[in-house]
């Protein structure tokens, strides 16, 4: 690929991230004002209903929530019910220990391309 077409695409890149941040910015600032209309709902005690033209369905559901992590990994070692985990690494802590020349079963890196353009 010759330079002019490296320095197209980079500045099209460029304008397309910038134009995406605004977006987000703008996205993450609606969500604020969602959500503290919510909590409003919440804070009043709103019940299901129809209000005006708009139905609201108050739907209540269990989440989970761990107070004792140590108990709760006792428990996973015991019975060995690890499906109550999400397979997800934390990749900053493994490659830590890596790093660190440490020997961690089962794991192998890929190399992920990145570009930082300024």
């Amino acid at each position: 690929m010759k330079p002019k077409e490296i320095e197209r695409l980079v500045a099209e890149y460029q304008n397309t991230r910038n134009a995406r941040l605004l977006l987000d910015e703008e996205s993450k600032k609606m969500k604020v004002a969602e959500d503290g209309l919510l909590d409003k709902l919440t804070a009043a005690g709103v019940e299901s209903g129809k209000y005006g033209p708009y139905t609201v369905k108050v739907v209540i559901k269990p989440v989970p929530r761990c107070t004792d992590w140590n108990a709760f990994y006792d428990y996973l070692r015991k019975t060995g019910n690890l499906d109550m985990l999400t397979k997800h690494l934390t990749a900053s802590a493994i490659m830590a220990r890596l790093e660190a020349g440490e020997y961690v079963p089962a794991i192998v890196t890929d190399d992920k391309v990145t570009y930082k353009i300024s």
